[in-house]
Formats: C-alpha cells, structure tokens, sequence
C-alpha cells in the first residue's frame, strides 16, 4: 500500500499445514542386512507454520525510514507407529529499524545506514508422557546494531565498509565486519573484491531438542566463525550478455558436524576443532538472443575440506545448471525448462560399526515451470520437479521424493 510517493505500508500473511510420511533407520538386534539403512516404517509428522510481516517505509528528504515486524510461530508432532513420540512448538518475534541517509551528491554519491534489531525465541519439546526426557521450555534473546557506509567516488569506484555487533544472552557478544570493492574498467568490465567475518550460532534444536531413541542435543555447543574473502569479475558482452567470474577463499573455525554413537545408536552434533577450509570458482552466463528469449548457465568448483583434512560429506565438488526462458509478449507470463547437476558427493555410512564413507553418484534434475496472466489480476502458475522421474540420493538410504506437480494462482489488487 503506498497512500503517498514518500510512505509505503507492505504487509504479508502465510499459514502452512502439513503432513508427511518418513521411514526409520534399521537399529534393530540382531542386525539384519538392512541393518543401519532407510526401511519401510510407519512415521509421520503433522504441523502447521504461521508467517506474519509487516514493514514501513516513510521518506523524508535525504534520510529513509524503514520500520518492520515480524512473526514465526511453527508446531510439529511426529508419531511412530500410530503413537506419539515427540513434539516441538517454537516462536520467533522479531522487530528491526532501518535508517539511511544519502548525501554527496552526484559527484561523490554516498550513503551512511544506521540498523538495530530485536529477536525473541521460544522453544518447547513435549514428550509422550509428562515425566518424558524431552518436556522442556527454552528462550534467548539477541539484540543487534549495525552501521555500513556505501561511497562512489569520481573514478567510479565502488566502496563499502560495514560492521555489525550481536549481543545475546545464551552465548558470548559478537562483532562481524566486512568490506567492499568493485572498480570499473571501461564500459563491459568490473573487477570486484570483499572480505568478511561471519558468526553462526547452533540452532534451538541443536542445542536443546531431542527424538526419544534417534537424536541427543548439545548444550554446550559454540557458534561457528568464519572468516573469507572473493574476487570478481564481470564482463558485459555485446548488449544481450554477461558472465561473472568469482573465486572465493572461507575458513571456518568450531564447525558443527553430525556424530553418532555406536554403543547408544542415537546421533548428536558436536563441535570440530581446527578450521575448516573452502576454496572454488563459481562461472555465470546469461545471454538473450531475442527479446523473448533468455537462456542462463551457471558453474560452481568446490573444495571443501574438514579441519583432518578429509572432504566435507554432501558437499559436492561440481554444480552446475542451465535454463531456458521464453517470455510471452506484453507480460502475459514465462515458461522456463532448467536442469541442475550435482556431481558425486562423500557421505557417512554407519552399517559397520564405524563411521565410513560411501559416494553417491551424480545426478540431473530436469524442472519446468510457467506462469500465465489470465487477466490483469490472475496470474496462474504451475511447475514440474523432477520432470524425468530421476532416481538419486542427497543423503546417504534416503530416497526423495519423484516426479512432482505444483499450480497455484496469484491475485493482485
């Protein structure tokens, strides 16, 4: 809603219900020749998800104003053979301000964003019974502010410098930082080059959830850092192209990994020490021969590497993708054949007692997808996932699901 030029109000509301079947994993004794794979089972989940946002924006000459609110609130029951086994509600309230004020004029264009947030988090596990293990409530807080300086000077380099500072009440204050640069060269190249640091604290679940049999939590896990760098560069080809170049260098310090314990059979998450290290190159090209018509291809190289040096299981060493486009005239809709490569991939194999590795083979996935406006308002959209009925594993016996057909229908008032 924009009653103004200078004011706009957006607001969105989303609700999810759900229900899914899954299968266990064969722990049973004595073991038989399933033993540790995916077998047939009767599991389902049931749970509903809540999505409410709002957001204003009110310009007063060179200084914005952004204010917004935000809301999660997701419940999920699992039963194990008709019973129930376990269930989680968890909540999440955010509110966040947003200034910017841009001055300089056009000459040394610049702009300086001041930006503070509020976020509450709840989370409640239930067991079957009341004296159950899993029956716990927990909550943390997390304030942020943050300030970034974006300036253009008169050789059209780009800078921008930002840092940002987390204070929260399960685990230690924080400050992250990074920095910006991209330089033109003439009128189709641009070298570009950041640096940064990054905090990621272990999830509520990670922390304090559990599956009565399956899975333990751990307290006493501490947020990864990171730290990294990439460099760029982007070329204009002809009028109808681009392609990107970028390599990018990561460490990653206090890495949570999955483990599982062979005398209890119940898996958990741990910290490892030492870094963890990704290196690669990511290539992207997009080129339209016609109005109509765009067709974009994508390539990333991946190194990754565990702090023992071994690789990064589910982490595929070669991605790639490629999509066609064709837009109808005069916006009445698109449709898009794509497909996505990923390359062989380590994962963990516990079968033997002992934690191995096995490699899942590659695969493609073929998707299409189209959408058409049937009036000025209607818009119908529709897509196929997996259009070839492929057979592949992400996760080591754990088969995804096939061919999947999704419509839906936008209105716009």
């Amino acid at each position: 809603w924009t009653p103004i030029s200078a004011a706009s109000l957006d607001a969105s509301l989303r609700y999810r219900d759900s229900r899914s079947l899954f299968d266990p994993q064969d722990f049973a004794f004595p073991p038989t020749p399933r033993f540790g794979l995916i077998i047939d089972g009767d599991r389902r989940s049931e749970g509903d998800q809540l999505d409410a946002k709002l957001r204003g924006r009110l310009t007063m000459g060179a200084i914005e104003h952004q204010l917004g609110f935000a809301r999660t609130q997701t419940e999920e029951d699992t039963f194990a053979d008709g019973i129930f086994s376990n269930g989680f509600e968890g909540k999440r309230t955010r509110f966040d301000y947003q200034g910017t004020w841009r001055f300089g004029g056009p000459d040394v264009p610049q702009a300086f964003t001041l930006a503070a947030e509020q976020e509450r988090q709840q989370f409640e596990s239930r067991g079957p019974t009341a004296a159950s293990a899993q029956n716990q409530t927990r909550d943390n807080d997390k304030y942020g502010v943050a300030a970034e300086y974006r300036v253009r000077l008169p050789t059209l380099t780009a800078l921008t410098l930002s840092a940002r500072r987390d204070m929260h009440e399960l685990f230690a204050d924080a400050t992250t930082y990074r920095v910006t640069a991209a330089q033109p060269l003439g009128q189709r190249l641009k070298l570009r080059v950041s640096y940064g640091t990054g905090v990621a604290n272990p999830t509520f679940f990670e922390l304090f959830g559990f599956i009565a049999g399956s899975f333990d939590p751990n307290p006493g896990l501490k947020p990864e850092k990171s730290c990294g760098f990439d460099l760029g560069a982007d070329w204009a080809l002809a009028d109808s192209g681009r392609l990107s170049v970028t390599y990018f260098d990561a460490d990653l310090q206090n890495e949570i990994a999955s483990t599982f314990d062979l005398n209890t059979f119940r898996s958990s998450v741990v910290n490892l020490s030492g870094e963890s290290k990704r290196r690669g190159v990511e290539v992207e090209a997009q080129y339209a021969p016609s109005a109509n018509l765009t067709v974009a291809v994508a390539y990333t190289y991946t190194n990754a590497k565990q702090p023992d040096g071994q690789v990064e299981p589910r982490r595929p060493r070669h991605v790639a993708s490629a999509a066609v486009t064709y837009a109808f005239s005069h916006a009445l809709g698109a449709i898009t054949l794509a497909a996505d490569h990923n390359g062989r991939q380590e994962d963990l194999d516990f079968r033997s007692f002992t934690s191995s590795r096995v490699t899942l083979r590659d695969y493609t996935l073929v998707r299409l997808a189209g959408n058409y406006a049937v009036t000025r308002n209607i818009r119908l959209t529709a897509r196929v996932e997996n259009l070839l009925d492929q057979d592949y594993e992400e996760v080591f016996s754990y088969r995804p699901s096939g061919r999947a057909f999704y419509a839906g229908v936008q209105a716009s008032f």
